[in-house]
């Protein structure tokens, strides 16, 4: 099968400046484990039920349904209460609930788009592979175009790590975050 995705577009590397979330009473929810729109009975990547607030994983759906057939999304990761929970090296915006790691999956099977998660690699940047052709490109903009679509956006040092109303989501589309970080008992007040 032939894929074909326009390059990937700028990202914004960092926040410049802190940024405060406007108040937000959004709930947390848990995600399906371990894909969103796959064949049930897969083997579960997750022992722990993964949850990100409830906009993240409407974008999430959104983009699955978009998805060419045989292709669903596997969220790797999501909300931690603390920065030193999660495996992805960019842990700060999981502290808010509106990041989460993805990759494809090829009818049920996760597939590693040029590094193992998580890997501090410099494969794993984003734009690592947008001048080598070949399916690693094609995958990643795949995965990116859907994700980009439903308002999501990208942490260019890793190219599993989405978010949706974080400091580098405001940056990217010049607003305010929606989240900021939250302790367990919050995200346990905001739990559906």
């Amino acid at each position: 099968m032939e894929l074909w995705h326009p390059p990937l577009p700028p990202v914004y590397l960092k926040p410049t400046c802190q940024l405060t979330a406007v108040a937000n009473e959004e709930r947390f929810i848990t995600v399906g484990i371990p894909v969103l729109g796959c064949a049930p009975g897969d083997t579960p990547l997750a022992t722990e039920p993964i949850k990100c607030r409830g906009e993240v994983n409407a974008r999430l759906v959104e983009a699955v349904a978009g998805l060419p057939a045989g292709f669903c999304l596997v969220v790797l990761g999501g909300y931690c209460q603390t920065p030193g929970e999660s495996l992805c090296p960019c842990r700060t915006s999981h502290t808010t609930g509106g990041a989460v790691d993805v990759t494809l999956s090829w009818h049920g099977i996760p597939l590693a788009l040029g590094t193992d998660y998580p890997s501090t690699d410099e494969s794993a940047q984003l734009n690592a592979f947008e001048q080598t052709a070949g399916p690693v490109r094609d995958l990643r903009r795949l995965l990116a175009t859907h994700l980009f679509e439903h308002g999501m956006v990208p942490d260019p040092a890793a190219w599993w790590h989405w978010s949706y109303g974080d400091a580098r989501w405001a940056v990217h589309f010049g607003t305010l975050p929606r989240y900021e970080a939250i302790g367990e008992a919050e995200a346990a007040r905001h739990a559906e």
